[in-house]
């Protein structure tokens, strides 16, 4: 079962119908020359020891990705391999909405609205004592972690339930109490929620919708310092990457690189995974 945009969406989506470099950096040294096997969904053992190689100590990201039957994937957008790393057991029936990914943790939003802890390491997984209508967010909110001068912090973009528009909130990753940041303005269209939210490495946070629309979100403010309609729309289920100064928009099995300065998609692989979430984050992996 896979997590599906919500039927006012959907019903949009389908009547509707009718990142920032070149992402062939590891592609061109050969895939074979690594030892991936970067064929749709493969499992690539060699991936661990390609992606984020220190070059000259400068860290590279380490993305994973979460399907709908709850499995994380560590995944290479430059090369479009994957690798099942595991599905870890929350002990919930529900299904997974959407993940996000710090150097130690998955945090994983089920649909009755809790969220989880997974260790990357172990794949242990515990109840967070997050608790959902805090702020009147209780259905369909993104989640981006992101490191800030006042250290790890959950970011949360919902709409709240009567609320005329959506807000940005921010909490700990302790006590997981929610404090408002600020209303998204300008307010996107109604079409545009929900959305996966992620954040990259400079600070950025950036909410994708089902229908295409992409928001650069000040994670301070919650204001939306740029709206682009990228025309990647689905009616299945989307995540986002960031990858360095790079931009993927993964929808259903698909994973397009966009430029949101050029408005224009700079790649599009089918990667044989539909992610319900994703996430990066800075490591070394290698000399």
């Amino acid at each position: 079962m896979i997590r599906r945009a919500s039927p006012l969406t959907l019903a949009i989506a389908v009547l509707a119908c009718g990142s920032r470099t070149d992402p062939g950096l590891l592609e061109s040294q050969g895939d074979a020359a690594a030892g991936i096997d970067a064929s749709p969904g493969a499992d690539a053992p060699a991936l661990l020891d390609v992606v984020g190689p220190c070059n000259g100590g400068k860290p590279s990201e380490i993305v994973y990705a979460l399907d709908g039957s709850g499995v994380l994937y560590r995944y290479d957008p430059h090369t479009g391999a994957t690798m099942k790393v595991g599905a870890p057991d929350c002990g919930n029936p529900n299904v997974p909405w959407t993940v996000t990914i710090s150097p130690t943790t998955a945090y994983i939003v089920y649909t009755d609205w809790t969220l989880y802890a997974v260790d990357l390491a172990t794949l242990a997984c515990a109840p967070t004592p997050f608790q959902s209508g805090q702020l009147g967010l209780d259905a369909e909110f993104g989640v981006a972690i992101a490191e800030t001068a006042a250290g790890e912090k959950l970011y949360v973009y919902g709409l709240p339930s009567g609320g005329p528009g959506p807000i940005l909130a921010v909490t700990d990753t302790s006590s997981f109490v929610l404090t408002k940041v600020g209303d998204i303005l300008p307010a996107p269209p109604a079409t545009s929620f929900p959305v996966n939210l992620t954040a990259d490495t400079s600070g950025h946070l950036y909410a994708y919708s089902p229908l295409g629309l992409v928001q650069e979100i000040d994670q301070a403010t919650g204001s939306v310092l740029q709206a682009v309609d990228t025309g990647v729309a689905t009616t299945s289920t989307w995540a986002t990457i960031t990858y360095g100064t790079e931009l993927y928009l993964w929808a259903g099995s698909h994973v397009i690189g966009y430029d949101l300065a050029a408005h224009r998609r700079t790649s599009d692989r089918e990667v044989g995974v539909a992610a319900e979430g994703a996430g990066s984050f800075p490591a070394c992996v290698g000399p």
